[in-house]
């Protein structure tokens, strides 16, 4: 079979048809035409034996919902008649679904197929998802990184060379791995994959590629990478790739210590947690306020955040200290904290005037600790801030409320990226045990936490309290218990 014999004319009526002699009447043809670059040739859909579906882990398969029918994309492992080796097939099916097939894409099709509706793209080799391929590698963060690391610069350049005369502002990208490579392979689609959105970062130190999935899988492999890699780019890969991160809003009253390494299990509330381990002397960094000429309903932000670097080059020795040998997901990290301040719409029209915020030093209620200061904003007249518009003043004239909340980002990693990191120092020859490589590096020390006073014996000193300050009124709205926002009416 060669291309003369796919490449068949669409519109005739009786194709690869001989010695046929029709006599009378009116035919009308009815085969569809679709747009398909012709050097690319069109197969039977009878040739292709589809093996197994490729599932996405929770994507959608509906394509478009303009209609109630919509358009069906499912991806399936295949072989052709005419191929020795494996490919895989985009199957689509339903309205306009044959348009789909004109959207451009990285993978490197081979060829194309339709038959009642029901339209095919296949691709060169046999496509893993990004996600399933990293499954094969949960057991070892040192190669997971790895991975993650190449592809980025393959995902780089694909992008450099597609942005170029094309639009991808209507697309979504899907992430596959070539099986007989290894390699990333880029899909641009109208389909929006639900499954967790791989992010790849630039910035990533290039490793060299592996020559093929079986070198992956060589048993020298970790100590190979873990020899191309020096401490900070490893830590890197492990912060920006193999961090879990999740956020949780806590009361506007609490004052919380960056840095610290928390029991916090997913779901229990922040007095409930246990902090483990501290770092008096991190460095940390912030950013905003961040606002506008125009501040009446907008989020105002002032985000602190550090480095996790250090606790990665000392954790498995707080961990032995802890004697912390499973569930490490709910130890947690405290690297960055976000005061979300929210002015609503006025309800009225207010005259001109100024907001005033407080200087992100005020948040410090001690060394360590962050927390709102008793007057985090007000209202006034003056452009220098030294009269304040007091409540009743401020409500008449029209001026909106003024809405508070902390937003507390944790960092997390489960056993497979501790033992990454112990093998990693160890291939280094430092005790992954010890804190040499903190002090190596220059990095602030952890040390274990001793037991604070009991936090109820403070609230009745007033010591966590802001509206314990005689000048500020706080009012709680109604809400989720674990996402309170708290309304000052400042004088």
């Amino acid at each position: 079979m060669d291309d003369s014999d796919l490449n068949v004319c669409a519109g005739a009526f009786f194709p690869n048809a001989r010695h046929l002699v029709v006599a009378g009447g009116t035919f009308t043809s009815h085969n569809t035409t679709t747009n398909v670059p012709s050097d690319f040739p069109r197969l039977p859909l009878g040739s292709i034996e589809l093996r197994h579906e490729i599932r996405l882990q929770g994507a959608a398969a509906v394509l478009c919902r303009e209609s109630r029918r919509g358009r069906v994309r499912r991806m399936y492992s295949a072989h052709v008649e005419c191929r020795n080796t494996p490919v895989t097939v985009a199957l689509y099916q339903g309205d306009k679904a044959e348009e789909d097939l004109r959207h451009p894409h990285i993978l490197q099709i081979y060829a194309s197929a339709s038959s009642s509706r029901v339209y095919a793209a296949v691709f060169h080799d046999d496509m893993i998802h990004f996600n399933q391929f990293l499954e094969y590698f949960r057991y070892s963060a040192i190669l997971r990184a790895y991975i993650y690391a190449y592809t980025c610069a393959d995902d780089e350049d694909a992008w450099l060379y597609y942005t170029r005369f094309l639009s991808t502002s209507d697309l979504y990208p899907i992430f596959w791995i070539r099986r007989s490579t290894g390699r990333l392979a880029l899909e641009l689609t109208r389909i929006e994959d639900d499954s967790p959105q791989t992010l790849f970062t630039q910035g990533t130190e290039l490793l060299s590629p592996p020559e093929s999935m079986i070198t992956l899988q060589h048993p020298e492999q970790e100590a190979l990478v873990a020899a191309a890699l020096e401490f900070p780019q490893w830590f890197f890969l492990c912060s920006v790739y193999l961090t879990q991160r999740r956020s949780t809003y806590i009361s506007t009253q609490a004052a919380v210590k960056m840095s610290s390494m928390m029991y916090w299990p997913e779901g229990h509330l922040f007095g409930d947690t246990i902090e483990i381990a501290w770092a008096s002397e991190s460095h940390y960094l912030c950013h905003g306020w961040w606002t506008s000429s125009d501040a009446f309903g907008r989020l105002l932000y002032l985000r602190f955040s550090l480095d996790v670097h250090p606790w990665l080059s000392q954790a498995n020795h707080i961990l032995k200290q802890s004697q912390i040998v499973r569930n490490h997901d709910d130890y947690v990290l405290v690297d960055e904290i976000c005061f979300d301040l929210q002015i609503s719409e006025p309800r009225h029209h207010p005259p001109d005037g100024y907001l005033f915020l407080c200087s992100p030093n005020d948040f410090y209620s001690d060394r360590t600790s962050l927390r709102w200061p008793r007057v985090p904003a007000y209202w006034s007249f003056d452009p220098s801030g030294r009269n304040r518009l007091s409540i009743d003043e401020a409500s008449s004239l029209g001026f909106p409320a003024i809405y508070l909340s902390t937003d507390v980002r944790l960092a997390s990693w489960d056993a497979s990226v501790y033992s990454g990191l112990r093998k990693f120092h160890q291939a280094k020859d430092f005790d992954p045990e010890s804190q040499d490589v903190a002090r190596y590096l220059g990095y602030p020390l952890y040390k274990l936490s001793v037991p604070d006073e009991d936090p109820a014996s403070e609230r009745e000193n007033g010591v966590d309290n802001p509206s314990s300050d005689p000048h500020v009124q706080v009012e709680s709205t109604k809400c989720d218990p674990l996402q309170p926002t708290e309304e000052f009416f400042l004088p």
